[in-house]
């Protein structure tokens, strides 16, 4: 019971003293209440992303889901990394992210127009090796704008012929391999969006000659080490806690693989500048934070990166290195995917939930896991206070 008197140093309270105090006590019960239901909504939506990454099980030998909400924090790995040896997922291993390299990739390639070593309205080709030109189509000469957002023209290097003929599996992918593998391949610029990997591979290129130093130097003195990314890495093989086994080789375009349990960990397509980082999810959200959150410390670099997206498709443009989506009712979401054999990953930003999140699988299936990715976004976007 409460003791009103004590409120009151023991004199008696006037009427307004009274009426003052009992809408302080009906607003503090009221607040008490909203408090236990935004614990008890916060506690629903944890319950719901466990659920949600539990039944990836069906489909992918482990799985991790990292999320970074202002209401909450969930970190979880269910499953094994690796089948064999029955190891455990742990949420702290390090991930090869696949195409999420493009971020930073692009990234790096803004701040090198920050720092007026190049414009990216112009052609990339004045910025390549001449033993680069040999192979590139020569019936075109894209802006290095149109290498960041996929219009150039220049063919995607992923293909069977590639797989088959040109690339040794436990070989790391390099750009002289993959000039060398479209080479006399015919190319259009339309303006269009068509996805190609080959463009990161000349960003990479352009960038390394601009700066006379290797694309792994300029990673680690522009984002890894200013941002204290000690658990992200390029260019190194088997880095600490890249224990994780991926497993399903030889994609096809109906997203199924030709050998569904084939361990690709030997595989070297973790490599290069389309797909090369390795990083621990709680690096690639400190990642994301810095580029797309209003006050990250790079900010200015991701809003730059998203100021002339190219329309993908009805919900999705394209900026820099970076995917923007839209759900049905028009909130933003901005990230990307990255996709190795045996390895799926997804990293993004809800920027008016300031929610960030990465989810990673070590088993290619598209199905399973874009399923499974649509149910974190709308877990995600729903209004958990109402």
């Amino acid at each position: 019971m409460v003791d009103f008197q004590h409120m009151t140093n023991g004199r008696k309270m006037t009427k307004i003293e009274s009426v003052l105090l009992t809408v302080k006590f009906v607003f503090l019960g009221m607040m008490m209440a909203m408090t236990e239901q935004v614990e008890a909504n916060e506690i629903g939506v944890v319950s719901q992303l466990a659920n949600i990454l539990e039944e990836t099980q069906t489909f992918s030998p482990g799985a991790i889901l990292h999320v970074n909400s202002p209401d909450f924090q969930f970190r979880q790995a269910v499953g094994v990394a690796n089948k064999k040896q029955d190891l455990p997922m742990q949420s702290n291993f390090t991930l090869r992210v696949g195409s999420i390299t493009k971020i930073y990739i692009a990234a790096l390639s803004v701040m090198a127009e920050k720092e007026k070593r190049i414009n990216v309205g112009d052609k990339a080709y004045q910025y390549v090796p001449e033993w680069a030109l040999e192979h590139l189509p020569k019936n075109i000469n894209p802006t290095i704008e149109q290498l960041l957002n996929h219009t150039s023209g220049i063919p995607d290097y992923y293909s069977v012929g590639f797989y088959l003929f040109d690339w040794n599996q436990e070989e790391p992918i390099t750009p002289r391999l993959v000039l060398e593998s479209i080479s006399g391949k015919s190319a259009s610029l339309s303006g269009k969006f068509e996805y190609s990997n080959t463009n990161y591979h000349v960003l990479a290129l352009v960038l390394e000659n601009v700066y006379r130093r290797s694309l792994a130097s300029l990673l680690s003195e522009k984002i890894f080490e200013p941002m204290g990314l000690d658990d992200t890495y390029y260019g190194e093989s088997s880095p600490t806690g890249d224990v994780i086994h991926g497993y399903g080789a030889y994609t096809m375009g109906w997203g199924a693989s030709l050998m569904p349990w084939k361990d690709t960990y030997a595989w070297k397509e973790n490599t290069g500048p389309d797909g090369g980082l390795l990083a621990t999810a709680s690096d690639v959200d400190v990642w994301l934070r810095a580029l797309y959150s209003q006050d990250g410390q790079f900010s200015d670099i991701g809003v730059a990166m998203m100021k002339k997206p190219i329309s993908d498709s009805e919900r999705v443009k394209q900026g820099f290195g970076t995917e923007i989506l839209f759900s049905r009712a028009g909130t933003k979401v901005v990230g990307h995917t990255g996709a190795l054999d045996g390895y799926l990953t997804a990293a993004f930003y809800i920027p008016s939930k300031d929610t960030s999140f990465v989810f990673h699988v070590n088993k290619t299936d598209h199905s399973g896991f874009s399923s499974t990715l649509s149910s974190v976004i709308k877990i995600l976007l729903a209004d958990h206070n109402s």
